[in-house]
């Protein structure tokens, strides 16, 4: 890439700094920053796409169910994926509580 002085060229320069303010973000990140920003982008996208499997899934799995065809087509699995996927994309303190929820419910 051609450079001028050590610099970017001004199209990549305008680039990032039209990155940076669109998307809100800080481009000198250290990467402490930037681990923990994808982090949180990850786990964000794990709950959408928990809460958007669940939706679809449920719903194929409740049509099945009343038109009265068999739903043996669908393995167990696929029914608790989404709940994999919403689980994985709670903070720390909620994954938890919800493993302290599981133990309270099974030990009764």
């Amino acid at each position: 890439m051609l450079t001028f002085n050590n610099r970017p060229p001004v199209f990549l320069h305008n680039f990032t700094y039209m990155l940076s303010h669109v998307m809100e973000l800080n481009i000198r990140m250290s990467w402490q920053d930037k681990a923990l920003w994808l982090e949180k982008i990850t786990k964000r996208m794990m709950l959408i796409v928990g809460v958007l499997g669940l939706i679809v899934i449920y719903c194929g799995f409740f049509f099945l169910l009343f038109s009265g065809r068999s739903v043996a087509v669908i393995p167990w699995f696929f029914l608790i994926s989404p709940w994999v996927c919403i689980y994985f994309g709670l903070t720390q303190v909620q994954q938890v509580q919800v493993v302290n929820w599981f133990l309270k419910k099974f030990k009764k």
